[in-house]
């Protein structure tokens, strides 16, 4: 993520007529972008950017279970690799809404149950807006009080912490379609980065031609998995 000024924009925006640090205000900005990038990025299936996009929950929790590879082991080949895919209308008939939703989570979180269940279950906005609905009519219910605190509104469903994944989005960059929920173990997933290069800003550059520096901030590193058989998606055709 580059952030660029050149020496004029310098020379306008100094001295006492200094209203904002420019420099500042646009690592900022490239920060906030950084983030949508990155979210949209583990949210997905690893393939933009030439291949060079984090590999998202997209990449290893898949709905067709029986194809591709994972880890460099076929999927047809090896059944333990697989996760649980859940086509909702076909398998109980309908689409989810609030009166069902509870009963089809339980059902997903089953196939994979083992010592404990997914704690995670990253929601399209369509099932989560079922979800809330559900909770709402027992005018009681749980929710996750440090993803509050990390401002991701929650409700805890069927013992999963549910969050939405969708919403207004300004980057109009991908997101998890809204039909559809991935139940997540944590313990079997893992955001790892090369040291001095998670999300921090290399040694400004000076071009050797042009007055202009270059702020680059870096990230590399993967997003890895070493056990979706314990995971599911559900979802509605």
């Amino acid at each position: 993520m580059p952030v660029v000024i050149n020496d004029l924009e310098r020379a306008q925006n100094q001295g006492e007529a200094e209203f904002l640090n420019l420099l500042a205000q646009r690592n900022d900005t490239a920060d906030d972008s950084l983030y949508n990038e990155v979210e949209s990025q583990l949210q997905g299936d690893g393939t933009g950017s030439g291949g060079k996009d984090f590999a998202g929950i997209q990449s290893y929790i898949v709905t067709s279970v029986t194809s591709g590879s994972y880890g460099g082991l076929s999927r047809a080949s090896y059944s333990s690799i697989r996760n649980s895919s859940i086509d909702a209308p076909t398998l109980f008939t309908g689409l989810t809404d609030s009166s069902n939703v509870e009963s089809r989570l339980r059902y997903s979180k089953n196939t994979v149950l083992r010592q404990g269940g997914p704690e995670l279950c990253l929601a399209g906005q369509g099932i989560f807006n079922s979800a809330c609905d559900a909770m709402s009519a027992k005018q009681r219910f749980t929710q996750n009080k440090d993803m509050l605190e990390a401002n991701f509104e929650n409700i805890v469903i069927e013992g999963m912490t549910m969050v939405n994944a969708n919403g207004k989005v300004f980057s109009g960059l991908a997101r998890i379609a809204s039909d559809r929920c991935y139940g997540i173990r944590l313990d079997n997933v893992a955001f790892r980065m090369y040291k001095n290069y998670n999300f921090q800003p290399v040694q400004q550059r000076v071009s050797v031609n042009q007055l202009v520096d270059v702020a680059i901030t870096v990230g590399i590193g993967q997003f890895t998995s070493n056990g979706t058989g314990l995971c599911f998606v559900m979802w509605d055709s």
